[in-house]
């Protein structure tokens, strides 16, 4: 499940493809992951003690979004004692501008009025924490991270301010993925290939709401 960015999104993995749900933002119509869940447990044929585990997008992302997926994926995983495998957003955006290839990666969770919770992937090894910058040291943070190898961008703050690929000093018409925040099939792939010890209680998934500050 994924529900740290404006668009949640449901998949179930099993036998044959994935079944996924996507829930969009609209004012006139409440999202509800629990009614997408039975859903896509229904279309399968299977019940919710069938599931062997929950995989989560625990952010950085939205507040409420995230404290409502995180909170419905414990209540489940308690109730049938399976395992949960916490997913940090910035893992799956990575993934997803990736597409297998190792190239670097700016990522946007937020773009706000005095800061943005942004990211850098570089081209080999894993992506480096999400940062809190003021919008005034956003070419510091670039300078230091060193973003020049940067081929794709992600996330819903770019979406969200379309001058911050620019602030950055980033190429225009790099591929952009991720406007509507992480896919749970990208999640539920992160998770599944896991190792072991990444998979633990319900209670010890907790969410990631914004970057480290700076």
């Amino acid at each position: 499940m994924s529900t740290s960015g404006p668009v949640w999104s449901v998949a179930l993995f099993g036998a044959g493809a994935p079944r996924t749900a996507v829930l969009a933002p609209d004012p006139a119509v409440r999202r509800d992951v629990l009614r997408a869940i039975a859903a896509l447990l229904a279309e399968a044929g299977i019940g919710i003690g069938q599931v062997g585990g929950f995989a989560v997008d625990v952010g950085p992302g939205a507040f409420i979004g995230l404290r409502g997926g995180l909170a419905t994926v414990r209540a489940l995983a308690w109730a049938h004692a399976r395992p949960v495998c916490a997913v940090s957003a910035i893992d799956a955006y990575a993934s997803m501008a990736r597409g297998g290839s190792e190239i670097g990666v700016v990522i946007a969770v937020a773009a706000r009025a005095a800061s943005c919770v942004v990211a850098w992937v570089p081209e080999r090894g894993p992506p480096q924490p999400a940062e809190t910058v003021a919008r005034a040291e956003l070419e510091g943070w670039r300078a230091r991270v060193g973003t020049a190898s940067c081929r794709a961008i992600a996330g819903p703050g770019f979406a969200a301010d379309p001058t911050l690929a620019r602030i950055l000093g980033l190429p225009a018409g790099l591929p952009y993925v991720g406007a509507g925040g992480p896919d749970a099939v990208t999640v539920a792939q992160i998770a599944r290939a896991a190792p072991e010890q990444l998979w633990a209680p319900a209670q010890q998934a907790a969410p990631i709401y914004g970057g480290s500050a700076t």
